[in-house]
């Protein structure tokens, strides 16, 4: 029987050796740049999106993906993917890092990341697999066990101090009790009111302008930014942004809440939309109002706990909003204190309110600290009034 022979050394060099380099570019056009999947649209796609960052994001639609993250969790990063990709530019440790974090939330991957020490590291590391890549082989899954936890797969070795639960101290890292939990099952809205609050919550409308602009859009204010009040724009977006998806009034006045095609009339629970109109001291109205999202009780005080948009110029739980229909002082403009009056609690059009979704001991705070501190979040001052312009 004839011997195979062996591969032409010089066409076995190329790729292989600084002498005979690859064409690296006309590679990654010709097994990238027609992948529909990957949202590539041939031509150039292949090499301009190719794996960048912590997590190799790959393809055109990837990186759609990942900027609206950045444009989500770090608005003023004034980072963005495409731009590099068509400058054809590398990342800083910086920006690999943000792409890094987007996926993250992309995927929910810190979901699953969050039930560590319920779980053994292998199951961690499975479910964390399952998300980035399930098309994982399961040697390739064991040697990434084996690098998180340490020990042997084959001829790969890690100690134990060596491995990426030690190097990042996964221990140390700052946990909650059962984060977000609260919300799970609940008025879906409410998990994206929730997540808006820890990421821009205590900040001065200037300083999230630009996250601001997005509320206004589904508020049907495109282009509008923090001097424009945006209390309904902001539940319009939390509405519109949620899984599943919900109409909503699509306005950034609050009057249009009352009578809305796509909201209905309820009861308060958690969710609820509370509309409220600004009057005077003689119950006269003045035109302008106010929407805030039922959050809890406060005992103390004897009221609900509202999460809007714009109470006192930023996203904020509000412990000063009375749902008993009663009027309260909210704040003064140019020396004439103003006050409001609650108009009905809304939901969206057709949805059932179960079980869970009523308010019950664990929507309860004694003070709005217990609250805030829920949700790693600073009280504001709110004891000379608080505007919702």
């Amino acid at each position: 029987m004839k011997e195979k022979s062996p591969p032409n050394e010089l066409a076995y060099q190329y790729g292989r050796t600084a002498q005979h380099p690859a064409n690296q570019r006309k590679i990654a056009e010709i097994a990238y740049g027609n992948r529909k999947e990957l949202g590539n649209q041939g031509g150039e796609d292949g090499w301009r999106f190719k794996g960048r960052g912590l997590l190799q994001i790959t393809g055109r639609e990837n990186y759609g993906k990942i900027q609206e993250q950045i444009d989500q969790q770090a608005p003023d990063s004034g980072f963005n993917v495409f731009t590099l990709a068509i400058n054809e530019k590398g990342y800083t440790p910086y920006q690999a890092a943000l792409t890094g974090m987007a996926d993250w939330y992309k995927d929910k991957m810190y979901v699953k990341a969050d039930e560590t020490g319920k779980f053994s590291d292998d199951g961690i590391v499975e479910n964390i697999i399952e998300i980035l890549n399930p098309g994982t082989t399961e040697l390739s899954k064991n040697k990434r066990k084996v690098w998180y936890r340490g020990g042997k797969e084959g001829k790969l070795s890690v100690a134990v101090e060596n491995s990426t639960k030690v190097l990042f101290k996964v221990a140390e890292c700052g946990k909650v009790d059962e984060p977000l939990s609260f919300s799970e099952g609940r008025a879906p809205w409410m998990e994206t009111a929730i997540q808006e609050i820890i990421n821009y919550g205590g900040k001065h409308e200037k300083a999230i302008d630009k996250r601001i602009r997005e509320y206004h859009k589904a508020g049907g204010l495109s282009g509008s930014g923090s001097k424009i009040a945006r209390c309904a724009s902001f539940v319009s977006w939390c509405l519109e942004n949620s899984t599943p998806k919900f109409e909503s009034p699509h306005s950034a006045s609050s009057s249009i809440f009352f009578n809305h095609s796509t909201l209905e009339p309820c009861e308060a629970f958690f969710g609820a939309i509370a509309v409220f109109s600004d009057c005077y001291s003689n119950g006269k109205m003045k035109g302008s109002g106010h929407v805030t999202l039922v959050y809890g009780r406060l005992l103390d005080k004897n009221t609900y706990i509202g999460l809007g948009g714009n109470q006192g110029n930023m996203i904020t739980l509000s412990p000063n909003y009375k749902f008993d229909g009663s009027t309260f002082y909210s704040y003064t403009e140019k020396g004439v204190k103003i006050y409001k009056k609650l108009r009905g609690f809304f939901k969206p059009k057709g949805y059932v309110i179960k079980e869970e979704d009523k308010l019950n001991k664990n929507d309860e705070y004694a003070t709005i600290n217990e609250a805030n501190k829920k949700l790693n979040q600073k009280t504001q001052d709110t004891s000379k009034g608080e505007s919702s312009r």
